[in-house]
């Protein structure tokens, strides 16, 4: 990413998923790059109904991130496929106001199957929001004990796995075992998200199932909430 001399994320607009999420919904409105627009569904990039534009009842199939001061973007299926298409388009860097040029560049393509481990694999899970309001103030808010809001925030990782990768993505899996083994915080960071405020935390967790990085999980996904990585013996961010 390219800025005027001086200029910065910051003062060019508020840094963040949102924020680059809506710079590609201006890029593949403008004349100036070679994409081909016939070739993209709005409806699949940005999860949305065209003509309500609210978020759609499925997992996103492009995830927008901010982490470390980067920007990037997760494409799955027709998604992957989509981002490829606007790579091509955008081999230059492309113009997007006076103070702001962008350039893509792709890191990684891969082909992934989710399976079993026989070894227990390690996960972060950065900035994730397992709960609506009602939900955090009944699982987490009220006056539990460490020992069950740990168990509560196990219990939803796996049942937001299952209905994210088994039921919306039709991946064949067993519902697997989770051990929350480190966390940042216990009660969680208020955030704002869609006019609303939740609740996000940064746990660490094993399981006994092989996950691709860079996916998401939980509310939020699309705008680069509940990331997960891989990750040895070591502390959540903060």
């Amino acid at each position: 990413m390219y800025f005027k001399y001086g200029e910065n994320a910051e003062t060019v607009g508020k840094p963040g998923a949102e924020w680059l999420r809506n710079a590609i919904s201006r890029i593949l409105g403008l004349n100036d790059t070679s994409i081909n627009m016939k070739a993209f569904d709005r409806s699949v990039f940005f999860n949305e109904d065209l003509k309500t534009r609210k978020g759609r009842n499925s997992y996103p199939l492009i995830l927008f991130h901010h982490l470390d001061h980067s920007f990037f973007l997760t494409g799955l299926n027709e998604g992957a496929q989509m981002l490829e298409g606007m790579f091509q388009g955008c081999k230059n860097p492309v113009k997007l106001d006076s103070k702001t040029m962008i350039l893509f560049d792709l890191q990684q393509r891969m082909q992934y199957d989710v399976k079993t481990s026989e070894e227990k694999q390690n996960y972060l899970l950065r900035h994730w929001i397992p709960f609506k309001q009602t939900e955090y103030d009944e699982k987490i808010e009220s006056g539990k004990d460490i020992k069950e809001k740990i168990s509560n925030l196990e219990e939803r990782i796996q049942l937001q796995i299952i209905k994210d990768f088994s039921n919306h993505l039709k991946l064949q899996m067993e519902a697997p075992k989770i051990r929350i083994t480190n966390i940042d915080t216990l009660t969680g960071n208020r955030v704002g998200y869609e006019g609303h405020d939740y609740y996000c935390f940064s746990p660490v967790f094993e399981m006994k199932l092989l996950f691709p990085e860079y996916i998401g999980l939980g509310h939020g996904k699309a705008f680069g909430f509940g990331v997960i990585q891989k990750v040895g013996n070591m502390k959540p961010v903060k």
